[in-house]
């Protein structure tokens, strides 16, 4: 539909995204010169689908699929022309008959960003997201600037010329709400145009989407803060916001080698945009819902492959989530015959199948499930089965963060014996996987899934980054236990709940507003508690398996999400945040694990699985946490009746 689009932006003579009544008499009287005032107002009833008097591109995309009539009247013979069909003989472009030779002067395409190979094309298809609906093309004004854009119920973006850099190194941005003395709003973006430094293939694509996710995050979330909360209306089971709100923002190019605008790639945009969505959480996706948001770009031409592309990932985002069997690993590729590389491996195009493997968890969430590829080489589509998620809502509406009890007494650890070598009563039983006839190499997921398997009510432990939410999984960082998390279940989506109430905790108390809290580095996770997410489904295997889809899902008691203290200076998205007292550190662990036992009795579980937890990346010594958490079941004795411990940790 390329040619389609096309010539909606020649008869938008006014360049607004939308085709008048008059501009669509005009242009379809040059094509058909007997064309009268009923034709005219007979297509515009046809393809106006919302009835708001003018015709959206989007319209005008839709209408185009429409069947034809069964017999051909004056509207078929439009949908001819747009279409290119020859059968109604009407002369192309060009030939010097046609009318509308004159709107297209040069038809010659307009150059873009080479296409990705066929691999890495099939993991952008994978960024799309069902709120880039709410997204319309517009061309840039060629003059007024940003003041005359200005309105009440429309927030600009403008973007400043100096940028920050994150402690990756990539161009960040910071955005500030600023308001007018006629109360009207506009984001303030500090960035600057990506650099591509001669990256190629999937490193270039990479880099992209993550420059731009992350400059699209800030920007939504800050936009979202100028939203009204949702109100009781509920529409297809989601509330939506009652007020109208408007967003406004210009494509920000990057430049290639040699410092020169490179031409605009409306892949990598939207697929960025829809990177930036995925990594909001619920609540503030009920916002969205709800509103309108422009994308100004200069040039006819360029409207119309934005537009075109747009229309693409929206279309894309409707298609049921197709999740691979273990025969295909989910469609990740082996390297070496394993899939260790998601685990070791950091060259970009490993980070770019990771972002896709977020990209697919998270849209099957927000979808309420997924489908499941048939299992063996000679299964038909018929044998595809669905994977239903049915405790989303659920799981959201009741994430909390649990805090410890009274602090503790003890302030050391015990001078002799580590936590396998404690005694407690019959009350609560600790005990190994390897005790429950299971593999040391289990990880905390798959002990947690063979005990539910088993009838029982188990919490397992996420070991979490207090920092970023996820870890490194929205970044297409290597995966150890949170980012596998976020992968195989639901979980990803709680921990933003929790994270958006860390930061209306902050904003309340006068501290910040609401888009400094999207500049700095901000705890989701407080230092003394934990994250409690019942309900947490999962329903892709692990990291071994390649992330291949379940047969159904496995529904936890909850998770219950702790952030240790970070001892290793080479963790890049957590800094060095343990005490430098002996005695004040090991109070506080403890004040860590207390809150996460609690929550799992909060959560009415029979069973807590819990690994080394803080002893790996963090390096946090397994003697002392181990030593801390069998204080904490000591203090709590009977209130678990089973503590399962994983890993295979001697020390822990």
């Amino acid at each position: 539909h390329a040619r389609a689009l096309r010539l909606c932006t020649e008869w938008d003579l006014n360049g607004d995204g939308s085709i008048s009544l008059k501009e669509l008499e005009k242009a379809l009287t040059n094509i058909f010169p007997d064309c009268g005032e009923d034709d005219v107002k007979a297509i515009m009833q046809a393809v106006d689908v919302n009835k708001d008097g003018v015709i959206c591109y989007n319209e005008v995309l839709e209408w185009l699929r429409l069947p034809p009539h069964e017999k051909l009247c004056f509207e078929d013979s439009i949908k001819a022309f747009m279409l290119g069909h020859h059968r109604w003989k009407y002369s192309e472009p060009g030939d010097g008959v046609n009318p509308m030779a004159a709107f297209d002067p040069d038809p010659k395409p307009t150059p873009r960003v080479p296409p990705p190979k066929a691999g890495e094309q099939s993991v952008l298809d994978s960024f799309t997201h069902p709120l880039l609906s709410r997204f319309s093309v517009f061309e840039e004004p060629v003059s007024g600037g940003s003041k005359s854009s200005l309105s009440h119920g429309i927030v600009c973006v403008r973007y400043l010329t100096h940028s920050v850099r994150t402690g990756a190194g990539f161009a960040a941005c910071n955005v500030a709400i600023r308001r007018d003395a006629e109360g009207r709003c506009s984001i303030d973006a500090s960035a600057r145009p990506f650099e591509d430094s001669g990256f190629k293939g999937a490193q270039l694509i990479h880099h992209m989407l993550r420059h731009y996710g992350e400059l699209h995050h800030a920007i939504l979330e800050a936009f979202c803060s100028t939203i009204p909360a949702p109100q009781s209306k509920v529409s297809k089971g989601r509330k939506v916001s009652s007020g109208a709100a408007c967003l406004r923002l210009s494509y920000l190019p990057f430049r290639d080698m040699r410092k020169k605008e490179a031409p605009p790639d409306a892949d990598a945009f939207w697929s960025s945009m829809a990177l930036a969505l995925a990594k909001l959480s619920p609540l503030l996706h009920e916002r969205l819902a709800g509103a309108n948001i422009q994308l100004c770009v200069t040039g006819r031409r360029d409207v119309a492959t934005f537009t075109e592309m747009l229309v693409s990932k929206v279309e894309r985002a409707t298609v049921p989530v197709l999740v691979g069997s273990s025969c295909n690993g989910a469609g990740m590729p082996l390297r070496k015959d394993s899939y260790n590389w998601l685990r070791l491996d950091n060259d970009e195009e490993a980070r770019l199948y990771r972002l896709q493997l977020f990209m697919v968890t998270q849209r099957a969430v927000y979808a309420g499930g997924c489908e499941r590829e048939p299992d063996g080489p000679n299964a038909n589509a018929a044998a595809m089965c669905h994977v239903p998620l049915r405790k989303v809502a659920s799981m959201v509406e009741a994430t909390r963060v649990r805090l410890p009890d009274t602090p503790m007494l003890g302030n050391t650890v015990p001078s002799s014996g580590t936590l396998m070598e404690r005694n407690f009563t019959n009350s609560t039983t600790l005990l190994t996987a390897k005790e429950l006839g299971m593999s040391d190499r289990q990880t905390v997921m798959e002990v947690a899934q063979l005990l539910t398997a088993q009838g029982r009510k188990v919490a397992a432990v996420n070991a979490a980054s207090a920092y970023s939410v996820g870890g490194g999984c929205s970044s297409g960082g290597r995966h150890a236990l949170e980012e596998a998390w976020c992968t195989i279940s639901s979980l990803f989506q709680s921990l933003t709940v929790a994270k958006d109430a860390a930061q209306q905790a902050v904003a309340s108390s006068g501290g910040h507003s609401a888009a400094d809290l999207a500049n700095e580095r901000q705890m989701h996770v407080p230092p003394l508690a934990c994250v409690v997410s019942p309900n947490v489904e999962i329903f892709r295997e692990g990291t071994v398996r390649g992330y291949s889809c379940l047969e159904k899902p496995v529904c936890l008691c909850g998770v219950l999400s702790v952030a240790m203290f970070n001892r290793n200076p080479g963790v890049a998205d957590s800094p060095l945040d343990c005490p430098e007292d002996p005695a004040c550190y090991v109070q506080q662990t403890q004040a860590k694990l207390e809150s996460m036992v609690l929550g799992a009795t909060d959560l009415g579980a029979e069973v807590l699985v819990v690994p080394d937890v803080g002893c790996g990346i963090f390096q946090n010594d397994a003697l002392v946490v181990g030593g801390c958490l069998g204080a904490v079941l000591r203090k709590h004795e009977g209130r678990l009746p089973q503590v399962v411990v994983v890993g295979g940790n001697s020390a822990f």
